[in-house]
């Protein structure tokens, strides 16, 4: 009796490490899978292919939503999609990377750009408030001629001429 219970432990125990090492296996594979994809989508950001980059990146992030590259694959996301054109998804992306790292690799420019997508799409009051931050918290910044000049610009579409006037004396300054 004991040793058929010995050999049905040796059976289960055997099944068990099988069914631990396809496990583990399959984990690896996920992981180069994502590394891949991850590389793939970078290959295309860094060469300037901004469409598939932009494809790629969406892939990643839906395919491997808790991946460790996940919230640098928002922020290059984001950049694809403002070089497309795309400003309004472009600046959801941007405003999706700040909610994960308000203090991250890319937060400077992540609020620069969340800020000039919205200038760009006309959103000014959006864009108001975002340049607005990003000049406060980095004045000193070479950005900030960027940023004076689109805050000039709202100025002068609002009719705002002595707004306009005070962010373009200040943009000459910096």
């Amino acid at each position: 009796v004991d040793s058929a219970r010995s050999v049905r432990r040796r059976i289960l125990s055997g099944r068990l490490a099988g069914v631990l090492a396809v496990a583990l296996v399959a984990t690896a594979v996920r992981a180069d899978e994502a590394s891949d994809q991850y590389a793939v989508a970078a290959g295309h950001y860094q060469a300037q292919r901004w469409q598939l980059a932009a494809e790629e990146f969406e892939t990643f992030l839906n395919r491997y939503p808790d991946h460790a590259d996940r919230n640098q694959s928002v922020f290059f996301l984001a950049e694809a999609l403002l070089q497309l054109g795309k400003y309004s998804q472009a600046r959801q992306r941007f405003q999706q990377y700040l909610a994960l790292e308000l203090e991250g690799r890319f937060s400077k420019p992540a609020l620069f750009r969340e800020g000039e997508a919205a200038y760009l799409s006309d959103d000014y009051e959006t864009a108001k408030a975002s340049l607005g931050k990003f000049h406060q918290r980095y004045a000193d910044d070479p950005l900030n001629a960027f940023v004076l000049t689109y805050l000039g610009g709202i100025a002068l579409a609002e009719q705002n001429w002595a707004g306009a006037e005070q962010h373009y004396r200040q943009c000459l300054e910096t």
